[in-house]
């Protein structure tokens, strides 16, 4: 988890357009271990703002196992729904549209109505 104000989505295109060469920063690889977090910069003068952030490591520390288990079901149920979807792709269906007029139409120029 890392807290930032930076898009990187539309870096790339921003450095362009500005003519500049920073390029997408290097998101760093997670250490091996229990999660842990490190504050870079200023340390908070108030350190109770910390306190969710260390709970919520400290919830996927104690839950690791279960929270594991729980994204290897997910990830092996996507993979045989998009397989079942290739060999079995969705046929359209047909559909009846109905449809009515709310106002009456505008007079055509020149109708004697």
């Amino acid at each position: 988890m890392m807290w930032s104000s930076t898009a990187i989505v539309h870096i790339a295109d921003l450095d362009t357009a500005q003519k500049r060469e920073h390029g997408i920063p290097k998101i760093p690889d997670f250490p091996d271990g229990p999660a842990a977090f490190t504050i870079v910069g200023t340390p908070p003068v108030d350190p109770s703002v910390l306190v969710p952030i260390q709970s919520l490591h400290d919830l996927y520390n104690s839950e690791f196992n279960r929270l594991k288990a729980a994204y290897d079901g997910r990830e092996s149920a996507r993979i045989e729904r998009e397989a079942y979807i290739k060999a079995h792709p969705p046929q359209p269906k047909n559909i009846t549209l109905n449809y009515w007029r709310t106002e009456k139409p505008a007079a055509v120029k020149g109708d004697a109505r």
